[in-house]
């Protein structure tokens, strides 16, 4: 895995897996009964916590459900763009141009007992990468064409 690697992949299981997650969860909301009926104040306590979590859940598809298509992608655009600007500020972060962390982090791989540094001195700046995937991944959600894409 190199660094562009590692950042298609945030892109895919941290942004759009989360968004599709939201997404599904607002539509159909899985809703979590108790097992059993609870026996001392804990076991209560989590009780009350899974009824509000269950009632929010429903509070929140009653709404998106009365939402137009138009809005439903809207919110579905929104959705990505916070996902993706939450990743960005990490690899700011990481990459030590945002926030207030002295120095840089450096990011290891480990498989197989071997180590690679996704983020070495001197190579591409993984908000970078990230910016660059994020509007590839656009580009062909609006149907550019790989030629167009090639162009840039």
């Amino acid at each position: 895995m190199d660094n562009r690697d590692f950042v298609a992949t945030v892109k895919r299981y941290c942004v759009d897996e989360t968004v599709d997650l939201l997404l599904n969860e607002f539509n159909a909301p899985r809703i979590i009964t108790p097992k059993e009926e609870p026996h001392g104040s804990i076991q209560q306590s989590i009780v009350d916590w899974m009824n509000h979590r269950n009632s929010e859940k429903r509070r929140k598809s009653d709404w998106f459900h009365c939402l137009s298509q138009a809005d439903k992608q809207m919110l579905e655009e929104v959705l990505e763009e916070c996902a993706e600007f939450t990743a960005a500020c990490v690899f700011n972060l990481v990459d030590g141009v945002g926030g207030d962390c002295p120095g840089v982090f450096e990011i290891v791989a480990v498989s197989q007992g071997e180590r690679t540094v996704l983020n070495p001195e001197n190579s591409d700046l993984l908000h970078d990468l990230f910016s660059e995937v994020c509007e590839g991944d656009r580009r062909r959600r609006n149907g550019e064409t790989a030629k167009e894409l090639d162009q840039d």
